[in-house]
């Protein structure tokens, strides 16, 4: 590990930091908190990178197997792949005899990684079945997967940015109410231990001290419960709510400052920094595992994968699905069509790259072909990426009209309260 690894390993996390930066800090710094971005990129990085992983691995299993059917059947006996890793698995009767690179070969997205895992001789003559090949791939082993991932990512972290006013209400009266208990225990044992002798007296022997301490012990809970009050009011404060206090009665009373378009724009902050978390780990496994050969090589795939963030421009574009839900109430958007559009964009995305290095790999004496294909790979990616961005940007602008009818809907009718302070002046970008 050279110091331009290191140039090279820092650059990928910066890369990762400024997009965050830009998406977070830039622009909606007072809709999501930085502890939650910071958790959620976390849970990018090392779960979903987990997950994403494990379903691939098991998605290769299951499409090589019928891949290396359908080369037996076509009749060729003998499928070899060169500089593709170790390991050789026999199947028995079928007679073909596969070479894989165990773990993380599945995708290949870069032209030297696709179609090793079958006969350039097949691939020629069943131009078909490669081409449904690499459509399963692009879309259901790469993009479907990753896209479920990020999703499930983004719902299994639970963050009070993202709970409910009656769920700050009831949590806040739960700790205010635990404390109180807890200082009540604590001066019943204080006199218990005081006065375990003689209840009647006092510290001092006097019986007539007796009531004096205890009115002391009750001045000194009643201090520390004011303490604990204003701590818990600050808090309540700090996570949109106000905590007006009686004596008698412990209540929070919600007063919601956020805008139904600064939530949204939380959740897609949120979803944004889940994927970018993802693709940073991703980034670092092409750089330092799949391309580890030289530092231009390490720098060029660096600069290739930082010119079209297709991970958290398709997060951006499902958390769009997810708002429809969570926010207005949609109950037509589960699942499945929330991702829909991140998983088509992706998995094009991912095709035109595979198809570029799949045509490379049948023809790896032309030179020229390969520098033809490349460009061509370039731009279809940059077209695809572009079509994302603005399909992104047109649904994000009427999204953010729907929620501001909804709000004025129901801020008219009174169910919901006018924003009030800073976050009535951001709304989603």
């Amino acid at each position: 590990f050279t110091k331009g690894d290191l140039c090279v390993l820092i650059a990928t996390l910066c890369q990762a930091f400024l997009i965050l930066w830009l998406v977070h800090w830039k622009f909606h710094r007072f809709d999501i908190s930085l502890d939650a971005v910071i958790k959620y990129f976390a849970c990018g990085f090392i779960i979903v990178t987990g997950l994403a992983v494990f379903f691939e691995l098991v998605e290769t299993i299951v499409i090589h197997v019928f891949l290396i059917m359908a080369i037996s059947l076509s009749g060729i006996t003998k499928v070899q792949s060169q500089d593709f890793g170790s390991g050789v698995s026999s199947f028995g009767k079928l007679g073909v005899q596969f070479v894989s690179n165990g773990f993380g070969g599945g995708h290949g997205r870069y032209l030297q990684d696709q179609a090793d895992d079958m006969s350039k001789t097949f691939a020629k003559e069943f131009p078909v079945i490669t081409c449904v090949y690499l459509f399963v791939n692009a879309f259901l082993m790469a993009a479907m997967v990753e896209e479920l991932a990020k999703y499930f990512g983004f719902r299994m972290i639970e963050h009070p940015d993202f709970l409910s006013d009656k769920q700050l209400q009831d949590g806040a009266e739960a700790v205010a109410a635990a404390e109180r208990r807890a200082q009540r225990e604590v001066a019943l044992e204080n006199e218990e231990s005081e006065y375990e002798d003689d209840g009647s007296e006092g510290a001092d022997g006097d019986p007539a001290s007796s009531g004096r301490d205890c009115a002391a012990y009750e001045a000194m809970g009643d201090t520390v419960a004011t303490t604990v009050d204003a701590a818990v009011s600050a808090a309540a404060e700090a996570v949109g709510a106000t905590s007006p206090r009686a004596e008698s009665n412990l209540t929070l009373v919600p007063a919601p400052t956020k805008t139904l378009n600064d939530k949204g724009a939380a959740i897609t902050v949120a979803m944004v920094a889940v994927a970018l978390g993802f693709a940073c780990c991703e980034n670092l496994v092409y750089i330092f595992i799949y391309n580890g050969s030289d530092l231009e090589t390490k720098i060029a795939v660096l600069v290739l994968r930082s010119l079209f963030p297709i991970h958290p421009l398709a997060a951006a574009i499902q958390s769009i699905g997810v708002c429809r839900r969570d926010i207005e109430n949609d109950r037509r958007f589960g699942v499945g069509r929330s991702i829909l559009p991140a998983v088509l964009l992706h998995g094009s995305f991912d095709l035109a790259i595979m198809i570029a290095s799949f045509l490379v790999a049948v023809n790896p004496d032309d030179e020229e072909f390969e520098e033809k294909a490349e460009t061509a790979s370039l731009v279809v990616s940059f077209v695809i990426f572009i079509i994302g961005a603005v399909y992104y940007l047109l649904q994000s602008r009427a999204q953010r009209k729907r929620l501001n009818e909804l709000e004025s809907a129901g801020t008219k009718a009174g169910l919901l309260p006018t924003a009030t302070g800073a976050a009535a002046d951001h709304a989603l970008v």
